[in-house]
């Protein structure tokens, strides 16, 4: 996704996924909060060891 652009609405239904199911990883704010009003899980990335940190505590 390119920074400035909305979150593509049919991502998740091209693959059949429901909102809760999807992830996306994004180092700008604005697709993380368009992820998340869409119902999706997001993950700021800011460096490799936090979104790994980050993706650990998502997977619980």
């Amino acid at each position: 996704m390119s920074h400035g652009t909305s979150l593509d609405a049919g991502a998740g239904a091209r693959h059949r996924a429901r909102p809760e199911q999807c992830l996306l990883i994004d180092d700008t704010a604005v697709n993380c909060a368009a992820a998340r009003r869409r119902g999706w899980t997001a993950v700021g990335h800011l460096d490799t060891a936090r979104t790994i940190t980050d993706l650990a505590r998502v997977a619980r």
